[in-house]
């Protein structure tokens, strides 16, 4: 198990290695220069989104509340297709014409006015708090892993040192090639995805039917609630019918959903959009994506099911139930293959997500800030030092609190940057005459509400992803009908500034090296 685990991790630091030769300029480092070919960019944004809460926090939930956490899934696949087919092409194209290297460029059409820069530094902002939070999510997962039943092998280590060894591994190959380095990963990393959520569940369901107890499948108890049974869609509606069981699936389809609205907005999935080489390729590129969420969202609820059947006894944390029948069932080698593709799903999302925080500082914050962070070495210190945030917020928190689960962690993040960045993206690109004060009043009001959403408890009822995408729609939708201040269309902005901070420095002497 340790030596497969260990040609893993050798493997992803190679080619992060080989891929700081290929980034020659910012353009490479932030967008790969806009050369991705639809396989790439599809397995990259699929392994991306799919994080940790992939084998950890999706059947956790599966256990706790049974088949009606397959909703999720379900949502997932929606927002996947949705996200594609609403966002990519467009998106592509659009961001292309202004030289656009991240969202926040995007949204203010790259102006230079006081308010365009204001909402940019909110938006930098954004992308750097929620996605450092949601790397926290990864570590607690990289913890729960190498710390957990199957550990590595004969060699046991604690949950503090795990964090320490996945962080470390992170941080090093996202500081050496950037973009380039994290999607040659990711693709690989989703390749290994793949294969454990197809073999797995296969193996799973053959053994429960060769044991003869198919049917009992549906008919256990969930983690939660013994009276459910967990092949329930609903899970528990309450009592009675009518309106009140309707309202009541209502609402809960409602929170399962929301996880997969949340696709829109994320950018992280909307750079590899951004980095296609021809708006053309997303066709093919949807496909692929969607089609290999599927594969292992579906893969990851077949497994959760089935594996209360297969088990001696149930582990304390409902996360781990994914390594508890992987140890009492596979081999040791076998396991480290499971091992790698957990940590892979923990990896390529946690790369990314510091990508996306340093290209976001670098691009969006203030003048000074922005020109130090394209020293290469400043931008290795930013990357270690968002990865040192994260680590120590990680091992501050006890991972044994339902608050502080990978789901719960992984949820948090994911919503902050939906709501911060959705309806200004698709804002944007649904009009020719966008203002930056409606995105700026959207984006305000959508993170406004979500801390209210969550202060007030309403979070541990709804999922709050839908209800501030709703309100954010609306608002969006009258401000830009409101009377006032003509409306800027992208043809006059100015986008000659992102061109030249695009091509002005070399990489030649490494990240962000100023041109010799």
């Amino acid at each position: 198990m340790l030596i497969t685990f260990i040609i893993y991790l050798v493997v992803m630091l190679l080619i992060g290695g080989v891929a700081t030769l290929r980034a020659r300029s910012r353009d490479d480092f932030i967008l790969a220069g806009r050369q991705l070919g639809p396989f790439a960019a599809a397995l990259s944004a699929s392994a991306t989104s799919m994080s940790g809460w992939l084998f950890m926090g999706l059947p956790g939930k599966v256990l706790q509340v049974g088949l009606s956490a397959a909703w999720i899934a379900v949502g997932c696949i929606l927002g996947d297709y949705a996200n594609w087919r609403l966002t990519c092409a467009r998106l592509r194209k659009q961001s292309d014409k202004l030289s656009a290297l991240t969202l926040p460029e995007f949204i203010t059409g790259c102006r230079q006015d006081r308010l365009a820069k204001l909402t940019r530094l909110l938006a930098g902002l954004a992308i750097v708090v929620f996605m450092t939070i949601y790397l926290c999510a990864q570590l607690v997962a990289t913890g729960k892993t190498l710390s957990g039943p199957l550990g590595l092998g004969d060699y046991a280590i604690d949950y503090r040192t795990a964090v320490l060894i996945g962080a470390s591994v992170i941080i090093l190959y996202t500081s050496l090639g950037g973009f380039v380095a994290v999607v040659w990963t990711d693709v690989i990393q989703s390749l290994i995805m793949c294969l454990a959520l197809i073999g797995l569940p296969i193996y799973c369901v053959f053994l429960v039917i060769s044991q003869g107890n198919g049917a009992e499948i549906w008919t256990q108890p969930t983690l939660d609630d013994p009276n459910v049974a967990m092949g329930s869609l609903w899970g528990a509606p309450g009592s009675g019918m009518g309106v009140m069981m309707a309202m009541s699936i209502f609402v809960m389809l409602i929170d399962k959903f929301g996880v997969g609205a949340g696709y829109l907005g994320q950018p992280q999935i909307a750079s590899r959009f951004m980095a296609l080489r021809d708006e053309r390729d997303s066709k093919i590129a949807r496909r692929i994506g969607v089609s290999w969420t599927a594969i292992t969202a579906l893969g990851a609820v077949t497994v959760a099911l089935c594996a209360p059947l297969l088990i001696s006894e149930l582990p304390d944390d409902p996360e781990q139930i994914l390594l508890v029948m992987t140890r009492e069932h596979f081999p040791g080698w076998l396991s480290g293959v499971v091992i790698a593709a957990l940590m892979a799903a923990v990896m390529s999302s946690a790369d990314s997500f510091l990508m996306s925080a340093v290209s976001s500082i670098q691009q969006d914050f203030p003048g000074p800030l922005r020109a130090a962070a394209r020293s290469p070495w400043v931008t290795r210190a930013i990357i270690i030092a968002l990865g040192v945030a994260a680590t120590w917020y990680t091992l501050s928190i006890d991972p044994n609190d339902e608050s502080n689960s990978v789901l719960n962690l992984a949820q948090q993040g994911w919503a902050g940057l939906s709501i911060a960045l959705a309806v200004p993206v698709l804002y944007c690109l649904g009009t020719e005459r966008s203002r930056t004060g409606v995105v700026l009043l959207t984006m305000l009001l959508g993170i406004g509400m979500m801390i209210l959403w969550q202060l007030t408890g309403l979070s541990n009822h709804v999922y709050e992803v839908i209800p501030c995408l709703a309100a954010q729609t609306l608002v969006c939708f009258l401000a830009h009908r409101w009377p006032g201040t003509p409306s800027e269309p992208p043809e006059e902005a100015d986008p000659r500034r992102c061109r030249a901070m695009a091509e002005s420095p070399s990489l030649s002497g490494g990240i962000g090296s100023p041109v010799s």
